[in-house]
């Protein structure tokens, strides 16, 4: 199975989007921003929407590595196996530094941590069953943006299903327009940002057999859109509508750009298959997964140390930036890797079934 590198650098971007939302956007008023700018950009402010590129490119890529002629995985037991060894370990990981970090402020730094922002015993357990966005009214406390994980482990449970309503057929390309219809009206009825909201599958689910759909057109011989030139003019699209401000055409766009970059011809190909940016993808999800934890050491340092709080802004953005992704590569190394290939190798001694094709991107 050949890689897609532009894909998996695409996803060091993503991770990164996602940072700068958090850092750069103001939540609670003048005391709500982490690092204040003396201006504001829709490009950050939607970072948020790093989350759905990440739904959209996990049903493409999964479809193109466990489903070429339409077919479901073989052994459905070995694919979550899989799955569970891609996102477990680290989720485990975050949820239990994050709870340290909690506790820390509980009980040390006498900061009120347990039972505020949805940090109850009841979010830790459906966050360590990663079934914490899956109902209305659960709580995505602790490691918070763990929501997206348990929305994607109900896409991994539930596969085969958009697999089956997305049959490998020519007028698959027509069945987009399904998931963007179902965002648009998710958009209007919840008003302004509505698709930053977590903790549901109405994200999730839409933009999951997008992606599926996306890939489907691709092996029924989809060409690009705009011949090499697809991903420039779908990065382009991305850019207008963020200042359009409807984040379903956002969406879109992104659609455009991950199916745009998953040919070898586009004239991206050569700048996003470079070793670094292939690296950052590889360590993208533990680039979004601890993100918290340099943060909040990040935010102790500076409140401790009027040197580092009086430094200009970039120069703070690139030290939290240099921890982040220390802290992940770290992750990456130490446990991602190590505890994926251990619990794979140990799905295959207890017989579940063969190893399932390795992709660079999932």
């Amino acid at each position: 199975m050949k890689f897609i590198h532009p894909l998996t650098s695409l996803r060091a971007f993503l991770a990164i989007w996602v940072l700068c939302r958090h850092w750069f956007y103001n939540y609670d008023g003048a005391d709500g921003v982490f690092f204040k700018l003396s201006f504001s950009t829709p490009i950050f402010d939607k970072g948020y929407l790093g989350v759905d590129g990440f739904f959209i490119l996990s049903g493409f890529i999964l479809t193109y590595n466990y489903s070429r002629n339409g077919e479901v995985p073989s052994n459905y037991a070995r694919f979550l196996l899989a799955r569970i060894a891609r996102i477990y370990p680290v989720h485990i990981i975050c949820l239990l530094a994050a709870a340290g970090m909690i506790l820390v402020k509980h009980f040390v730094m006498h900061r009120p941590a347990i039972g505020v922002d949805g940090n109850t015993g009841f979010a830790f357990l459906s966050n360590l069953v990663l079934m914490n966005s899956w109902f209305p009214g659960l709580s995505n406390g602790w490691n918070d943006v763990a929501w997206s994980v348990s929305a994607e482990w109900f896409a991994y449970l539930f596969f085969g299903v958009f697999l089956w309503i997305a049959p490998a057929k020519k007028h698959v390309k027509w069945l987009m327009l399904l998931p963007v219809l179902g965002l648009a009206l998710v958009e209007w009825d919840g008003g302004r940002n509505q698709l930053s909201l977590p903790g549901s599958l109405w994200r999730l689910i839409p933009e999951f057999y997008l992606g599926v759909c996306l890939c489907r057109t691709r092996q029924m011989g989809g060409g690009q859109f705009l011949g090499k030139w697809g991903s420039l003019a779908a990065f382009a699209l991305v850019v207008l509508t963020l200042f359009i401000g409807i984040d379903t055409l956002v969406v879109v766009s992104l659609a455009l750009l991950i199916y745009s970059l998953s040919f070898s011809e586009d004239v991206a190909t050569p700048a996003m298959s470079l070793p670094a940016l292939i690296y950052l993808g590889e360590i993208s999800y533990c680039i979004y997964m601890v993100q918290r934890i340099p943060q909040w050491i990040y935010s102790v340092a500076r409140k401790s140390s009027s040197i580092i709080y009086l430094l200009p802004v970039p120069v703070q953005v690139a030290i939290l930036l240099g921890m982040t992704i220390l802290f992940a590569a770290l992750l990456h190394h130490l446990i991602e890797n190590p505890m994926r290939t251990r619990i794979n190798r140990l799905g295959k001694k207890g017989g579940v079934g063969q190893s399932p094709v390795k992709s660079a991107v999932t």
